[in-house]
């Protein structure tokens, strides 16, 4: 797959989607409200659970990387196989621990508040892509 095909894919697939169904409103100017897609990211991007842990790949514009995010009693533990090397000169870098079998668990300062899995998952993809795009 050739990198222009691999960004246009990326953009596709975290470009918030639009739902499919238009619903008409009446309005006095006969606009139509199209609500945006609400599906969970950890979905979108095709996550399974089982259990107390959720299983996929985080997905950056360069690659993917396998990953899981399992609960804790109220903590939320990151994890990724097999970080970029790249990863080693960003910021965050300290926050990364090495595991058993090429696994790192990534230590968050602050947890949601709420649990959000999807909160989660969109940091660690950001700040993959933070140093990737800045080496």
């Amino acid at each position: 797959m050739s990198t222009t095909s691999f960004r246009d894919w990326w953009r596709a697939a975290t470009t918030p989607k639009q739902a499919s169904v238009v619903r008409h409103t009446p309005s006095l100017t006969g606009r139509r409200i199209v609500r945006p897609d609400t599906t969970p990211l950890l979905q979108q991007r095709g996550w399974s659970k089982r259990g107390n842990t959720w299983h996929g790949h985080y997905a950056t514009p360069y690659g993917t990387y396998p990953g899981r995010i399992e609960k804790r009693g109220q903590t939320l533990r990151p994890y990724i196989k097999n970080p970029p090397f790249e990863i080693q000169n960003h910021p965050k870098w300290a926050c990364f621990h090495r595991e058993r079998g090429g696994w790192w668990w990534v230590h968050l300062h602050t947890n949601p508040r709420d649990g959000d899995y999807n909160a989660v998952l969109a940091y660690i993809e950001r700040v993959l892509i933070e140093a990737l795009t800045h080496q």
